[in-house]
This record gives structure tokens, sequence and C-alpha cells, in this order.
């Protein structure tokens, strides 16, 4: 089997199971994405809408880049003080995405300076670890 065979199969299982797990953020508002199903794609989206991020729960392995893109009218500001994931984004207007990796495992708490009640959790864990749950 040629490596470009291979490359393609390894793409398309990785697709197929991203479309499983957002499958499962639809019936369960909770987002659980692995590593492996993100190879050559896009960071993993949590959206900011109508005043929430979007899914308000989102596991990942580390490592993990995850974007935010603004879909608000109003301006954002996220940003984790969580241990080993602290990061700020600054404050940006609709139609704005801005990116982190999260290189430590442990829940990371995402909230908003400009909005308070807009919090959520993304669990990170070591690679491998959301894989036995798919096995």
């Amino acid at each position: 089997m040629r490596m470009s065979t291979i490359g393609h199969q390894v793409k398309e299982s990785s697709q197929q199971l991203l479309r499983i797990c957002l499958g499962i953020c639809c019936l369960t508002g909770s987002l659980i994405v692995p590593l492996a199903a993100q190879a050559d794609m896009e960071p993993v989206k949590i959206v900011q809408k109508n005043l929430k991020f979007i899914p308000g729960t989102i596991t990942v392995e580390k490592g993990t880049e995850v974007s935010f893109p603004n879909e608000d009218q109003l301006f954002h500001s996220v940003f984790s003080e969580s241990p080993g994931n602290t990061f700020d984004l600054g404050s940006y207007p609709r139609g704005v995405t801005k990116s982190v990796k999260l290189e430590k495992a442990g829940a990371v708490e995402v909230k908003c300076h400009l909005h308070p009640k807009m919090k959520m959790i993304i669990n990170v864990v070591e690679p491998g670890k959301i894989k036995k749950a798919f096995d």
C-alpha cells in the first residue's frame, strides 16, 4: 500500500471520528475530541454566541489547539487563569478568531473579562485517554 493511500485512509478515519464526536456534542451539549481526530484539521472551535461559549464543556487531549471565534455582536475577551494553561487572548470583535494551544492536562476554566457570566470548562487529558473511550 502506498504512503499516500495510508495517509488518505488515516485522514478519512479521523474525519469520521470527528463527525461521531460532533454527533455526541449535539446530543449531550459536551464535546470530546481525540487528538488523532485533529490531525490535518483546523483547531477545535468553541464559538462565542449569545453571550455563551458553545459547547459549554469540551474534552480534548494535551497539545490541542482550541480556537474561539466571536460570533456575537459584542466584543469578547477570552482568558483562563488555570494553572499550566493560563492565557489571555485580549478583547476582539465579531468575525475575529483567536486560538490557544493547551499544553497541560487538567480542567481549564475559560471566562470572558467583559461578560463575567460567560464561563466554560475544557477538560485536557493525556494523549490516548480519549481513544480508550471509543475502543
